[in-house]
C-alpha cells in the first residue's frame, strides 16, 4: 500500500514538473512583409545563378566545355544576375518607402495623442 502510495505521489511530482515542457509556447515574432520574402526569394535564385557563374569558369579552365559555350552561358547567367539585382533593389526601394510611411504615421500618432486601436 504504501508503495503504492509513493507511485502516485512520484508520479504527481514528475507530471508537475515536466508540465511546463509539454504546453505550447508562443513566439512574440513580427511577421516578415511580402516584400521581404520576395526579396529572399530572388536573393536564393541570384545566389544559384553567381554558383552557377563559378561552376562553368571551372568547367572552362578544366577544358569541359568549349569557349563558345562557355562564353553563351556567362553571358546567359550574368545577365539573369543583372535583372535578378534590378528586382531586388526595386523591391528593397518599396520596402524602405512602406517603413518610411509607418515611421511617420506613428510619429503622428504620438504627437497628436491619438491611441492606435
Amino acid at each position: 500500500m504504501m508503495t503504492l502510495a509513493l507511485v502516485i505521489v512520484g508520479l504527481a511530482a514528475l507530471f508537475y514538473a515536466l508540465e511546463p515542457l509539454m504546453q505550447e509556447r508562443f513566439a512574440w515574432v513580427e511577421e516578415e512583409s511580402e516584400l521581404v520574402e520576395e526579396i529572399q526569394v530572388l536573393e536564393a535564385e541570384k545566389k544559384i545563378y553567381l554558383k552557377a557563374l563559378k561552376d562553368i569558369d571551372f568547367e572552362h579552365a578544366s577544358e569541359k566545355i568549349n569557349s563558345d559555350d562557355f562564353e553563351d552561358l556567362k553571358t546567359h547567367y550574368r545577365t539573369k544576375v543583372a535583372h535578378l539585382m534590378e528586382s531586388i533593389e526595386e523591391l528593397e526601394d518599396k520596402e524602405r518607402e512602406d517603413a518610411q510611411y509607418s515611421d511617420e504615421d506613428e510619429r503622428a500618432v504620438e504627437e497628436n495623442g491619438y491611441d492606435e486601436e
